[in-house]
C-alpha cells in the first residue's frame, strides 16, 4: 500500500521535517513533492496529480482550510490538513462534508498512520469512481452522437425512427464497426 506521488504544503521546510520522517519510517510514497505557501500549492495541484496532499498549518495567506476544500473540489487526491489541536476540533467539523481528515499538531505517530491507510483507501475508491463515471460519461456521448445521426436521417432522408435506428445499426453490422463510428460518417456527411 504506497502513494505514488503526495505533496506536502507547508509554510517551511523545518515545519514539516517530522511529516517526512514519518513518511519515510512507513514508506508510503514513491515520490514526495514540496510547496511552502498555498498559492504554490494550489498551482502544483491543478498542473499535476497527487494521489495525496498533507497541508500543515498555518500558511503563509491562509489557514489551509480553504486550500483543502478547493483540492477536494477540484482533484482525485485525499486531504489531510494538520493544525494545531486547540483548532482542531471546530474546523473538522466543517470540513468533515468534504472528506478531508484533519489531524492534531503535534501528530500522534499511530493517529498518523491511520490517516495515511484511511487516505489511502479514500484515494483508491475515488479512482474506481473516476473511471466508473468516465465510463458511463463516455456511453452518453455515444449515445447522443447516435441519436444526432438518428435524427438527422430522419429529416433528411424522411426515414421514420425505427428505420434511421435499425439502418445504424445494421450499418454497424455489416462494416464491423460501431454505431459510433456510423454515426460520426452521417453526421460529417450530411453537414
Amino acid at each position: 500500500m504506497r502513494f505514488d506521488r503526495i505533496l506536502l504544503i507547508s509554510r517551511n521546510e523545518k515545519s514539516i521535517n517530522p511529516i517526512i520522517s514519518l513518511l519515510k519510517e512507513y514508506d508510503f510514497c514513491s515520490k514526495t513533492d514540496y510547496a511552502y505557501s498555498s498559492s504554490e500549492g494550489r498551482r502544483l495541484v491543478l498542473e499535476q496529480n497527487f494521489d495525496l496532499v498533507i497541508i500543515k498549518t498555518p500558511l503563509p495567506e491562509e489557514m489551509g482550510t480553504s486550500l483543502a476544500m478547493m483540492i477536494t473540489e477540484q482533484t482525485d487526491s485525499s486531504v489531510i490538513l494538520i493544525l494545531e489541536n486547540n483548532l482542531r476540533v471546530n474546523i473538522e467539523n466543517n470540513l468533515g462534508d468534504y472528506g478531508i481528515l484533519v489531524l492534531g499538531d503535534p501528530i500522534i505517530r499511530e493517529a498518523f498512520r491511520q490517516a495515511l491507510t484511511l487516505s489511502y483507501s479514500i484515494h483508491q475508491r475515488l479512482c474506481i469512481m473516476r473511471k466508473e463515471n468516465d465510463k458511463l460519461r463516455k456511453k452518453l456521448d455515444e449515445t447522443k452522437m447516435v441519436n444526432k445521426a438518428k435524427w438527422l436521417l430522419v429529416s433528411k432522408l424522411q426515414m421514420s425512427e425505427t428505420d434511421a435506428h435499425r439502418y445504424i445499426e445494421k450499418t454497424a453490422m455489416n462494416r464491423r464497426c460501431s454505431k459510433l463510428e456510423v454515426a460520426q460518417k452521417i453526421l460529417f456527411s450530411y453537414r
